[in-house]
């Protein structure tokens, strides 16, 4: 009988966790949180791009937050509003009260899987990449390309729970003559 009971507490514990986890989306949204990166090592000099997330609400299934800037499509000036999907995992970005899908949900991260994002043709193009951070390293990372006909690219690592753990937006024609990746700094 204690068995049972212990079996069926476990079993009860584990569907109550599961069940109640916000863990399905790649990005994490926490009111007043700062998300810092680096231009990554070797460098001649720092640079150092801060993003601070406000505004964080839930409202049904959806959450809602602003970013301070938006680095990772080279508009570095740019505040960005984006909104996660907590049942598929989805994320979008809200520009003139428009949604464009910037990440697909879990179901779809997978290489291969590609979609239209604000005028970019994006495709995972990886799912188990390592990413070296500043101060620690990533595995199972998700590489995701963007690409706006021949003129501009950006590059996102995404490390699924964590976020964007490196990125990188140059321009393709004429061609920037190096690109400064980004990576994770907190």
């Amino acid at each position: 009988m204690k068995r049972i009971t212990i079996f069926h507490s476990i079993f009860f514990l584990i569907l109550f966790v599961s069940c109640n986890e916000k863990g399905s989306s790649v990005f994490t949204l926490k009111e007043n949180e700062v998300i810092t990166y680096i231009n990554e090592a070797p460098r001649d000099e720092t640079e150092i791009i801060s993003i601070k997330i406000s505004s964080v609400k839930t409202e049904g299934n959806f959450t809602h937050a602003k970013l301070s800037s938006n680095p990772f499509f080279g508009k570095k000036d740019s505040e960005l509003n984006v909104k996660i999907d907590e049942r598929t995992g989805e994320v979008y970005t809200i520009e003139n009260g428009s949604e464009a899908l910037l990440f697909p949900g879990a179901k779809d991260l997978r290489k291969g899987y590609s979609w239209e994002y604000n005028g970019y043709n994006a495709v995972i193009t990886s799912t188990g990449e390592k990413v070296k951070g500043e101060s620690q390293n990533f595995e199972n990372c998700i590489r995701i390309d963007y690409r706006l006909s021949i003129t501009f690219n950006s590059e996102i690592w995404l490390k699924p729970g964590v976020g964007i753990v490196r990125f990188a937006a140059y321009r393709t024609n004429p061609p920037s003559l190096s690109h400064t990746y980004y990576v994770w700094k907190n």
